[in-house]
């Protein structure tokens, strides 16, 4: 009830923090307040208060919304199947010393998450449950995965002339836009920094590699 304090009692476990990692404590908890969760009837005067629509405009809209978002994480995972198979295909060695810039680009970037969360790449890792070979091992399948894609990427634009392609680099920009929720104008002036550039190089190959239109 509001206003109750208990002790908790608890036992850290072993791949949490160093300092606390198997220890026993207790946590001191105090109710402020309770509520109970109350699910609305979806009738008309629901759909009139909520949304100012009726209940069948309502439905509706949810089903077209389900559909939608449905549709768009298909066409993810058909993208990034796509690129997983071609890279898997691909025959071409890696240098370690790209693999490991890029093991360093990428623990340079999980530091910085880190970061905002007010922690430690380390006790980061010791959350997530990952010992240090299965975390090494980890950012090298992602780093080996992530260079493939550029290489094949790189290998595609240069064969089909990508750049000099003004109708599939429009429809790149538009695809691209659509899913930032932005202007194309704002893409196109962003190409600059490399993360879009690098997308909209993946969509024009995209469009390629699944056949969207002939070659």
């Amino acid at each position: 009830t509001p206003g109750e304090t208990r002790d908790i009692p608890i036992t850290f476990p072993d791949n949490y923090t160093p300092e606390l990692a198997g220890k026993d404590a207790v946590f001191k908890v105090t109710l402020r307040s309770a509520a109970q969760v109350s699910t609305p009837q979806p009738d008309e005067a629901f759909a009139q208060k909520y949304f100012e629509m009726s209940l069948p405009e309502l439905r509706e809209s949810v089903r077209f919304h389900m559909e939608a978002d449905r549709e768009a994480a298909y066409v993810r995972r058909r993208e990034e199947e796509a690129i997983r198979l071609c890279c898997a295909a691909m025959e071409c060695a890696l240098p370690e010393s790209m693999i490991q810039e890029e093991i360093d680009r990428l623990t340079g970037d999980l530091s910085q998450q880190a970061q905002r969360q007010g922690i430690s790449l380390a006790d980061w890792q010791s959350q997530a449950g990952l010992g240090q070979e299965e975390f090494s091992a980890a950012l090298r399948e992602k780093s080996e995965a992530r260079l493939r894609e550029i290489l094949l990427l790189d290998a595609i634009r240069e064969e089909a002339g990508l750049d000099c392609d003004e109708p599939s680099r429009r429809r790149a920009l538009e695809v691209l836009a659509a899913r930032c929720e932005a202007p194309v104008e704002a893409i196109e002036k962003s190409l600059s920094n490399p993360v879009v550039a690098h997308e909209l190089l993946r969509r024009q190959a995209l469009e390629l590699i699944l056949g969207v239109i002939p070659r």
